[in-house]
């Protein structure tokens, strides 16, 4: 799971909403719609507070954190060369994502587009290439992507739909896009054969729901149960699973993991190319004691599976999976589940009911993901224990 997002609101609009805040509490009906939408006045409060408490770029992002475009929430491009802003704004729901920009030739293709993801967070914005036919809009991928933006932009305005309210759509504002898309730096992505190609902005995301994993749900859950079994079947043969044995390789492996899309195995990692922006970060958080590893071998020593994943405090995020799929052609997407059970099971132990699962892929959707509410996220946070004993060390058996 894990990458980029960002985007902003202005003071008076913050003002504004701190006064509808106010307002809707006069009636049920207003109070229930300003929770759905906006934060509450006591969060706004908790917002400025815990921005009060951080460094320069992650206190900036904390008191936009509502503010962000589209319910991908991407709030900024702003990046912090030593990496510490992943760390400082983890706790607030805040993550380094991207946000995926669609150049249409009408609103109804941009409409019927929107219409084919129902996830939320997977949902993308979009450009009207107006006046153009489909074939002169596909052709656009030839030209910089700065320049098809900026074009696109003058010409008219960007749209985004809310999947959960009916597919309704909603515009953004020229100038947030201004002040917070890093023109300059917009590609295209041509390697996505499921969802591209599209124009990807790298930046700082508050999601409006967050994927959680709850032990509550996955205890008597039959795919945890059937992971269990696979766990000790291998384990008899001489297999082990292990915690940060090898973080290197395991990240290694991910970078290098072809993706099942569409019947072909396919490479598509966020972690593939040289000097890859997402590798290095993630290596630093390791080294600095923020990321982690849990891993599966096989009885001749060789690493064929698992997950990698961030930590900040008590709160884990599994991000993604790997898996040796050429020599496990029927089992190897197991290797990967067996590790999700072997991390919630060692999070339980020592005190931390759930895990944080960014966004809900199929994957997650089978180890019992969920979306919530980012609200109700950022209270789950708030009630971790302040420190647990997590055992990262031994090899978890069933």
């Amino acid at each position: 799971m894990s990458v980029s997002s960002r985007l902003q609101f202005t003071r008076s609009l913050v003002q504004s909403l701190l006064l509808l805040a106010s307002m809707v509490v006069a009636t049920t009906a207003r109070a229930q719609t300003c929770e759905g939408l906006f934060e509450t006045a006591s969060e706004v409060k908790k917002t400025s507070e815990a921005a009060t408490r951080l460094s320069p770029l992650a206190s900036e992002l904390v008191g936009r954190k509502w503010e962000g475009i589209s319910d991908r929430g991407f709030l900024s491009s702003k990046r912090d060369p030593s990496g510490t802003v992943v760390a400082e704004v983890a706790k607030e729901g805040i993550l380094w994502w991207y946000l995926r920009v669609y150049v249409v030739d009408s609103i109804e293709a941009a409409k019927a587009h929107s219409a084919l993801e129902s996830d939320p967070l997977m949902q993308g914005v979009y450009l009207i290439n107006k006046g153009k036919s489909a074939a002169e809009t596909a052709a656009l991928v030839g030209e910089p992507a700065p320049d098809v933006f900026r074009r696109m932009l003058k010409n008219d305005q960007m749209y985004f739909f809310k999947v959960k309210e009916g597919n309704v759509v909603e515009t953004v504002s020229p100038h947030l896009i201004e002040k917070s898309i890093a023109v300059d730096e917009l590609t295209w992505d041509l390697d996505d054969p499921e969802h591209g190609p599209y124009i990807i902005s790298r930046g700082w995301a508050f999601p409006r729901y967050r994927g959680v994993i709850k032990n509550e749900d996955t205890i008597g859950s039959k795919n945890y149960a059937r992971a269990r079994i696979l766990a000790r079947q291998l384990i008899e043969k001489g297999f082990r699973i292990s915690f940060n044995r090898d973080f290197v390789r395991s990240l290694n492996m991910v970078r290098d993991q072809k993706r099942l899309i569409e019947g072909q195995w396919i490479a598509n990692s966020l972690y593939a190319g040289e000097n890859n922006e997402n590798y290095n970060l993630t290596l630093e958080s390791y080294k600095a004691g923020r990321a982690y590893s849990v891993e599966v071998w096989n009885e001749k020593n060789e690493l064929v599976g698992g997950i990698i994943g961030f930590k900040d405090g008590t709160m884990y995020s599994p991000e993604s999976t790997f898996y040796n799929h050429e020599d496990y052609p029927k089992i190897g997407i197991g290797f990967a589940k067996i590790t999700i059970v072997a991390l919630m099971d060692r999070l339980l132990k020592a005190g931390i009911t759930w895990a944080d699962a960014g966004m809900v892929t199929k994957f997650t959707a089978t180890m019992k993901g969920e979306l919530i509410l980012s609200k109700d996220f950022l209270e789950m946070v708030s009630k971790l224990p302040p420190t647990a004993d997590v055992d990262m060390q031994t090899d978890w058996t069933p």
